[in-house]
């Protein structure tokens, strides 16, 4: 009999599902079973049940909203593999460790033996990155599906297949091919961060829903909201006292014992290593932090991803591979120390924060250089190979908005959720979890008439002939260096009231508004004897438009004063506090001997979860959300005696729900919409 028939066969016959009414309930049972969640989140049960159906689907999810779950749990529900496509050596090696930790058999193409394992022992998820996945597996994957089964080719990170995404790799536009070795498997394609046009590329290159003539009822799509409810967003200038309240805040919680995991994103090794010593002269432990990037070696990279992920490091100043390739649901700070090129990698990169719901915080603090240093990637690719056209005007675009994103006045979450497509439940004008938000909040955000002064700075624009940067123009106003033709004009040096870094400022509101009175342009010329690209700034056309109207404009002028803390007046459980510490002491002692990162053995919401209900046996034990049966067997029996120690010294033990009480040491409970 021809493989494709016993394929087809084994496919149709061993689906356990098949002739199920509720095609989704033995699904249900493995989610709590392997994973201690009793209901699926937003999106999830629509993608697996595409996927146990064997239909193709994209599946676009925000980091921390459970996009793994929708492959993970049709592996376990289905008998044969799934395959997994992943980016990064990394954080395949955690993604498998977490799911070993489980009892769940999976294995990558980087472990010893992964060959033998994945053709003769039951694994159940292999982890291939798109190189070995088109390299030396590709003649594999008929013999693989004839002897095991393919079930599902998941493809993680999948805006990479888009030149218009933030992180194009070419290997991604290929992966096409392993649907014409496997052409009736189904193909889920997964990402958090693609805008409506990346997602239509997508679609369009791995032909999702189209490839195979008998694909059952074409392709589900599964977008879910942008909105990271637990995140605060705040942006400020490098060198404002903000910056540094930033970083005193990190160094302050690791001298009094409550260190807060984070990770500094920065542009260049060698800020990396700058901003790490910074850290460390400021007062915080040495050994508390570490820098990482391509330039160290193997051996020293992993050890300081798994110092990280164990808790024995608090504090990462990493460039960006870092943030992708690990899988650590606690970090409560990312702050990137430069922006990113563009909003998707500012979006992903500050979304390693707080993936396990708890509220946590997202930081950029930027400088005009970021976005001249960000304009070489117009002319050259990472390995110095000149980008396409298409490239390079979507990162021309790129950078443009990540420019208007760090000098906004107005809301940063509506921001980032228009960005990719979407408004701010109910319409709101306000999300009240973002530094501009909670100035305006404050009080702290003025509203004044500054018709005169723009009309001013685009006047200067008008007499330089649209022909310069924001700082030229800033010169010709203060009557600084400019080309001797410009000095001929009347509106020379007629803005030396005011301070350059103020006209310069106005200049980022007129290219940040909701309609700029500015634009960007990139212009290619000659300098040095080489080609290179150059940008200026033009007035827009509703600029021309304002100019011509005499209208007066209203522009909004944010106030440079810190804002206030986040977790100022944080509440949790006031007498129970210490039956937490008790059970995190625990959790460490389990996880040392265990050589697990504390986050796998119990993570915080779990946590927060045993303090409340208090069970006192193992059936009630069971019943608390997040308690899977892998954790009720392994440490079960030890977590319940600490809650019978502790519940027997306190008066109110037996009191199942606790009102909650301030606390200074504890996060606060996620905003629901």
């Amino acid at each position: 009999m021809p493989a494709s028939n016993r394929i087809h066969q084994r496919t149709s016959r061993d689906d356990p599902l098949k002739d199920e009414v509720d095609p989704l309930k033995e699904a249900r049972l493995v989610l709590k079973r392997c994973f201690g969640y009793s209901n699926f989140r937003n999106g999830q049960e629509e993608a697996i049940r595409a996927a146990i159906a064997g239909q193709d689907s994209l599946v676009v999810m925000a980091t921390g909203s459970g996009k793994s779950l929708c492959y993970q749990i049709p592996a376990l529900v289905k008998r044969g593999i799934v395959i997994v496509i992943s980016p990064l050596i990394s954080l395949m090696h955690d993604q498998v460790s977490s799911l070993k930790a489980r009892n769940i058999s999976a294995t990558s193409t980087n472990e010893p033996d992964s060959e033998y394992s994945v053709f003769s022992h039951g694994v159940r998820l292999f982890y291939v990155t798109p190189e070995s996945a088109l390299g030396r597996w590709k003649s594999r994957w008929k013999d693989l599906h004839a002897r095991v089964g393919i079930e599902l080719i998941a493809i993680d990170e999948a805006h990479c297949v888009s030149e218009w995404g933030h992180d194009f790799r070419p290997e991604y536009q290929r992966l096409y091919e392993l649907r014409e070795e496997v052409p009736d498997v189904p193909v889920m394609a997964l990402t958090a961060t693609a805008t409506p046009r990346v997602q239509d590329e997508i679609i369009r290159n791995l032909s999702l829903g189209s490839f195979r003539s008998d694909q059952p009822s074409g392709l589900v799509r599964v977008v879910t909201t942008f909105d990271r409810l637990n995140l605060f967003y705040s942006a400020y200038e490098r060198n404002s006292q903000e910056a540094i309240s930033v970083f005193r805040e990190i160094i302050d919680g690791s001298k009094q014992g409550n260190p807060v995991p984070a990770i500094v994103y920065a542009l260049t090794q060698k800020d990396a290593e700058k901003v790490a010593d910074k850290l460390v002269s400021l007062g915080i432990a040495q050994d508390s932090v570490a820098f990482y990037h391509a330039g160290m070696t193997d051996s020293k990279r992993t050890k300081i991803h798994d110092l990280f992920l164990k808790d024995k490091l608090h504090v990462v100043v990493a460039t960006t591979a870092f943030g992708m390739g690990i899988d650590k649901p606690d970090i409560r700070h990312v702050i990137h120390w430069g922006a990113p090129k563009t909003i998707e990698s500012y979006y992903q990169q500050s979304g390693r924060a707080g993936r396990d719901g708890e509220p946590s915080r997202c930081t950029l603090l930027y400088s005009g250089q970021d976005f001249m240093l960000a304009s070489f990637y117009e002319k050259s690719g990472s390995s110095g190979e000149l980008i396409s056209e298409i490239a390079r005007d979507a990162l021309h675009q790129g950078i443009s908005q990540m420019r208007q994103y760090c000098y906004l006045t107005s809301c940063r979450r509506i921001a980032l959720l228009k960005h990719f497509g979407e408004k701010l439940s109910g319409n709101a004008s306000s999300c009240g979890q973002c530094d501009n938000c909670l100035r305006k909040e404050n009080g702290q955000t003025q509203v004044r008439d500054m018709s005169a002064e723009v009309r001013q700075f685009l006047g200067a624009v008008l007499d330089c002939k649209n022909a310069f940067g924001i700082a030229k123009y800033v010169n010709f106003l203060r009557g600084a260096a400019v080309p001797e033709w410009c000095k001929k004009t009347s509106g020379f040096g007629k803005g030396k009231n005011k301070s350059a870094d103020w006209w310069k400022q106005l200049g980022q509101q007129l290219l940040s508004l909701d309609q700029p009175l500015l634009e960007e342009h990139a212009r290619v010329g000659v300098a040095n004897g080489r080609q290179q690209t150059f940008k200026i700034v033009k007035i827009s056309a509703k600029g021309y438009e304002w100019l011509h109207s005499h209208e007066n404009l209203p522009l909004p002028i944010t106030l440079s004063k810190g804002m206030q803390e986040l977790e100022d007046k944080e509440k949790w459980i006031g007498n129970q506090e210490q039956l937490l510490v008790l059970l995190r002491k625990t959790r460490e002692e389990i996880a040392s001997a265990q050589h697990l990162p504390a986050s796998t053995v119990c993570p915080d919401p779990l946590l927060f979860e045993l303090v409340i209900h208090r069970p006192a046996d193992l059936d009630s034990l069971a019943e608390v959300e997040g308690v899977s049966q892998n954790f009720l067997e392994k440490y079960g029996t030890r977590f319940l005696k600490d809650i019978e120690y502790y519940s027997e010294g306190d008066e109110v033990g037996d009191k199942k729900k606790q009102e909650f009480t301030p606390s200074t040491s504890l996060p606060l409970p996620p905003r629901h919409a």
